[in-house]
């Protein structure tokens, strides 16, 4: 989802005309006072507005060369966007972003434009969004991080995330998985018969199981811990990610089995390779719809 677009924004006036200068951001906003509303009953729809103004509106400050660091209220404003949208964190990119523009090349440095060895390269820095990429995502043994699935070096471009390839650099910080004697093993699900419920909930489990491991994944493990799919497997993954995103309510299962009619004539060939369940037991999410 490539992040959305602050140019040529109206100064704030009344609701409707704040509304309406947010252009293509209008949908962002109402679900962004829908959700705040929702975690407060209380808050009064223009209040709700005039928070969710806030935080798109904190891209608007000058950029301040100096400040190095991410402010306080930042880190707590972006904890609190995870916590209202857990299970949808790439949908909250485009926010994340726009909290950090005030910190001088913070979003270069976390989409990677700048790297180490560049003159403005903040390693500090580089740590502190690692550390607050961690600190807005639940890595407890009960959390369901259900986000983009990797096949490889492509996905992050084909699936627009680049937030998402510094999240999975940061699920990649030590090995710990190797000192805890955990071992790996591959699942292979095939599709029969068109069904592509059941590996639609076998693939969301196989992540979520993968994803309460957190930082203690290793590097040497990653190729084996992540998806490594083929390309004609996938065919049905970014439009299974358009109707949830067009769809928030719409359960996974009735989006696997729209897009199965739709590709009912398509050949399904294939195997998906991914990781086995690491930190839970057998079942825990096989026979569950995934959260989203």
């Amino acid at each position: 989802m490539p992040p959305s677009s602050r140019a040529g924004r109206a100064e704030r006036g009344d609701d409707d005309q704040a509304v309406a200068a947010m252009g293509p951001q209008e949908g962002w906003l109402t679900e962004a006072v829908r959700i705040l509303q929702q975690a407060n009953p209380d808050l009064a729809a223009k209040q709700a507005l005039i928070q969710a103004m806030g935080l798109i509106n904190i891209s608007t400050q000058p950029v301040c060369r100096e400040a190095k660091k991410i402010p306080k209220d930042v880190s707590s404003a972006i904890a609190h966007i995870k916590k209202l949208n857990d299970s949808n964190w790439h949908t909250w990119e485009p926010t994340f972003i726009d909290c950090l523009q005030r910190v001088h090349n913070v979003k270069e440095i976390l989409y990677g434009t700048i790297a180490p060895g560049n003159e403005d390269y903040d390693e500090d820095l580089d740590k502190a969004l690692v550390g607050l990429i961690h600190a807005s995502c639940d890595n407890s043994p009960d959390s369901h991080i259900d986000t983009y699935i990797v096949r490889g070096t492509d996905e992050e471009v084909q699936l627009g995330s680049m937030l998402y390839a510094k999240l999975k650099k940061a699920l990649t910080l030590n090995n710990a998985v190797k000192l805890a004697g955990l071992q790996d093993h591959v699942h292979t699900v095939h599709l029969f018969n068109h069904d592509m419920v059941r590996p639609g909930r076998e693939l969301d489990s196989i992540w979520n199981d993968a994803a309460h491991l957190g930082k203690h994944f290793d590097k040497d493990l990653k190729k084996s811990t992540l998806y490594c799919c083929t390309a004609h497997d996938w065919f049905y993954s970014n439009a299974v990610d358009a109707l949830k995103t067009a769809r928030p309510n719409c359960q996974y299962e009735e989006a696997y089995h729209a897009l199965a009619k739709k590709q009912q004539d398509s050949e399904l060939s294939g195997h998906i390779k991914g990781a086995a369940r690491l930190a839970t037991g057998p079942g825990s999410n096989v026979n569950q719809a995934p959260r989203g």
